[in-house]
């Protein structure tokens, strides 16, 4: 079974998530915030892909701002807080 585009941003983000639980102490801060920046465009450029083919419609922008701004926040926490 092929892999759907509508699913590669969850799989990024949780790749990321795993990264980040497993290595994020030998990470320093910078290379952190680079790898959070890197997720947040990867799934903003393929939510872009899905809208251009699309199997999103272009009224439906609710996918961009969800997946985006769970991307972002998940960047803020790490730069944050970690």
């Amino acid at each position: 079974m092929p892999l759907k585009l509508k699913t590669v941003p969850l799989i990024v983000l949780f790749i990321y998530l795993l990264v980040m639980n497993l290595f994020g102490e030998k990470i320093s801060l910078d290379v952190q915030m680079y790898l959070a920046v890197g997720v947040l465009l990867i799934n903003l450029w393929i939510f872009r892909l899905l809208v251009i083919r699309g199997e999103i419609p272009k009224k439906n922008i609710l996918y961009l701002l969800l997946f985006g701004s769970l991307s972002l926040l998940i960047a803020a926490y790490f730069y944050w807080f970690a």
